[in-house]
């Protein structure tokens, strides 16, 4: 039985090749949001906060010599942009399905372009829940 997490590697894999074979290097980074580890550093901060955030990080990936940035949109069965289908993360407002007044994927993808950064959604699709005794950091 093929796991999901080999299908993923295979795919990477696949990417990384296809990347190396055009020519394109892929200088990227990742950017977690589950327990407020990279974005945003702290659940509660004003959408102004959190776009500033957001700006700094594309900021110094760009001054850093990377071309890519891995953001991690859906850390819980829940989301770091506006879906019909998933409720906003705890982790940027502190109360699952709060909007945080913006869209910090559509933010991040603004200044990637501004900063020719590319910017790639990261998902775990089927974690419900890290640790549900675990609140966010504040």
């Amino acid at each position: 039985m093929i796991s999901i997490r080999g299908i993923l590697s295979g795919l990477l894999l696949l990417l990384s090749l296809i990347q190396f074979a055009a020519g394109a290097e892929f200088r990227g980074a990742w950017v977690a949001s589950i327990y407020n580890l990279n974005f945003p550093s702290h659940a509660g901060l004003s959408a102004t906060d959190q776009k500033e955030q957001v700006r700094r990080l594309v900021d110094a990936a760009a001054n850093a010599g990377l071309n890519a940035l891995m953001i991690q949109v859906r850390p819980e069965g829940d989301a770091l942009y506006e879906s019909d289908l998933e409720p906003w993360s705890r982790f940027l407002t502190g109360t699952q399905g709060r909007s945080p007044g913006y869209d910090p994927l559509a933010t991040f993808i603004e200044e990637g372009k501004r900063h020719d950064v590319a910017i790639h959604a990261w998902i775990n699709p089927y974690r419900a829940v890290a640790n549900a005794s675990n609140g966010v950091r504040k």
